[in-house]
């Protein structure tokens, strides 16, 4: 019961930090995260997609140790030929959000529903919750959303 839990907490980790590579940050905190998210899918024995994480990585132009690392686990993914230990809920070609409460990626095109005062977005079954990130609204329901001024009431 103690591994299957382990593998679990493993594929979360790996899961979050691929997603968090996505987020609108400033190429060196970019660099950190694609650093951290190739080193978690490496021990996690999910070569393809740390290589992904390292062709991304030298896109940037990272420093000599960073570049060198990340050469070193494209060459480990060439070796075991795309070998995935775990299979991810990511898929870094397809553009997408987080859900709000289960932390999965909602991809584009797939039907979401949002907080009816922050916009967060959450899966569709999720509807009629509180939402966690403001905890004003609910999730689904039609409401203006938070307004600052009167004006955009216009």
């Amino acid at each position: 019961m103690g591994s299957r839990k382990e593998a679990s907490d493993i594929k979360t980790q790996c899961e979050l930090a691929a997603y968090f590579t996505h987020s609108n940050l400033q190429p060196t905190h970019l660099a950190l995260s694609l650093i951290s998210a190739m080193s978690a899918s490496v021990k996690a024995k999910n070569y393809k997609t740390a290589s992904g994480f390292a062709r991304r990585l030298l896109e940037l132009n990272p420093n000599h140790k960073g570049a060198g690392q990340a050469r070193k686990v494209i060459q480990l993914a060439e070796q075991h030929q795309h070998n995935e230990e775990h299979q991810l809920d990511y898929d870094e070609k397809n553009p997408f959000v987080i859900c709000g409460l289960s932390m999965k990626p909602i991809y584009r095109g797939a039907e979401q529903l949002r907080c009816s005062y922050c916009y967060q977005p959450f899966l569709p079954q999720h509807r009629d919750a509180v939402c966690p990130v403001c905890l004003i609204g609910t999730v689904g329901a039609d409401a203006s959303g938070m307004v600052n001024s009167y004006g955009q009431l216009k």
